[in-house]
């Protein structure tokens, strides 16, 4: 497993384990669920990721802490 910061950009990833804070979860980013990642913002900045439909930015701390695996 990688975290969703490091990986490769325009890929899609099955998120794998999150952090024990609700938050993401109640976004829909939960152990199961596909996203594309799009870009990584430099300088320390946020992933953009997809969701389905959704378009979501996460920030690099967190994302740091989703751990995934390519699909």
């Amino acid at each position: 497993m990688k975290n969703l910061y490091e990986v490769e950009d325009k890929k899609d990833y099955k998120i794998e384990k999150i952090p024990t804070a609700g938050m993401l979860a109640t976004i829909g980013i939960i152990p199961g669920s596909v996203v594309r990642k799009e870009r990584t913002y430099g300088m320390g900045g946020p992933v953009y990721i997809k969701l389905g439909t959704r378009s979501i930015a996460i920030g690099k701390k967190i994302s740091l802490s989703v751990m995934v695996e390519e699909v």
